[in-house]
């Protein structure tokens, strides 16, 4: 079955507020107490993307629960703390984030309307992430927080509370 925009709409911000979610709560468990900046940069990033297509949901009025995509969220931050470290969780990352993009710019592709630019937005957002992960596991953290503090510089004059519109 094809997915609908407002299915990739859902997935794209669900995603988001796990991403969200599960950085909040690493940050909150002390795991990967070595990596807390880059921690709340990633958190950054997650929030920004997680309140920019938000937006979007709320301009298209769809209903969406949020309350498993936080248990989820916890469970796996509470499995990571037990089970990974760093590099490994930065190759995880790098795999989510590959398999990810192109369902983001399907539905980057999917809207020529006035959400054209959050969802641009978001394809970048992904894109961030991955250079952020092959940074990190080739051991150059700089370059890393780098990519992420770029696109979130670059975006940073746009409203994330209205799709398309420059705040």
């Amino acid at each position: 079955m094809d997915q609908t925009y407002d299915d990739l709409l859902v997935w794209a911000y669900l995603g988001e507020v796990w991403g969200e979610r599960m950085l909040e709560r690493l940050l909150q468990d002390g795991t990967f107490a070595d990596e807390r900046e880059h921690l709340q940069l990633l958190l950054a990033l997650e929030s920004r993307t997680r309140q920019t297509l938000e937006a979007v949901i709320s301009s298209r009025a769809l209903d969406v629960s949020l309350e498993d995509a936080r248990q989820e969220a916890d469970a796996y931050a509470k499995g990571l703390a037990q089970t990974q470290d760093w590099e490994a969780f930065m190759r995880e990352t790098l795999e989510i984030a590959m398999t990810a993009l192109p369902d983001f710019e399907k539905l980057r592709d999917l809207d020529a309307g006035p959400a054209v630019e959050a969802l641009i937005e978001t394809v970048e957002h992904e894109k961030a992430v991955l250079a952020y992960a092959r940074s990190r596991l080739a051991r150059r953290p700089r370059e890393a927080a780098e990519a992420v503090s770029v696109h979130l510089a670059k975006w940073a004059p746009h409203s994330a509370a209205a799709p398309g519109a420059a705040g």
